[in-house]
């Protein structure tokens, strides 16, 4: 009796050779969310970010598409004396806006990111358009950004960046208003996988 208890459990023992199927690695995913952008265009903060990555093991590259909303930036008398404007022998009292300078636009970004379990860092350049007062000026970015989502192996997921450009194509509107050097981006949003 005891031998044939001991047939049956070595009989239905796995065998070691034996392969255990993987689950399928999600590769595509599509990305949503709010951005905080300074430093971009006249009007800055808030603004949306859409856009689609492409994961192969540790490494994903993006493509991603952000609206400049449209906004106003306000130049003050002493702006100008700061930037030796000249300006005519009248009096202007000291605080009063003089000039508005108005922008819309849109940007788009390529990440490309390490992986890193939960959080990836990420090689970035941005390349857009942005009209000043209606004229068409282009806008070119370069820098990096570091990004989490949670929970890690969920299909969808949270997920909040930090994200610091240099201008290296800074659209300027005169003297009076012109993209910043230094162009700090946060978000929250969602990551949705699809494949």
């Amino acid at each position: 009796m005891l031998a044939l208890i001991c047939a049956s459990l070595v009989s239905s023992t796995p065998t070691v050779g034996a392969s255990v199927e993987a689950p399928p690695s999600r590769q595509l995913s599509f990305v949503g969310a709010l951005v905080g952008a300074w430093g971009l265009s006249p009007g800055d903060p808030f603004t949306l970010n859409v856009g689609a990555r492409f994961r192969q093991g540790r490494l994903s590259f993006g493509l991603e598409a952000q609206p400049l909303m449209p906004g106003a930036a306000q130049v003050n008398i002493d702006e100008l004396a700061a930037l030796r404007v000249p300006m005519e022998a009248i009096f202007i009292p000291p605080g009063t806006v003089v000039a508005s300078v108005r922008g819309v636009g849109v940007v788009g970004q390529l990440p490309l990111c390490l992986e890193w379990g939960s959080v990836s860092t990420c090689a970035v350049v941005a390349a857009g358009v942005l009209s000043l007062d209606s004229r068409l000026l282009p806008l070119v970015s370069a820098g990096g950004r570091i990004a989490g989502e949670f929970p890690k192996d969920s299909p969808v997921r949270f997920r909040a960046t930090a994200q610091l450009l240099g201008g290296i194509v800074r659209p300027a509107a005169g003297t009076f208003w012109q993209t910043s050097s230094v162009q700090l981006g946060l978000t929250a949003g969602v990551v949705a996988d699809v494949l």
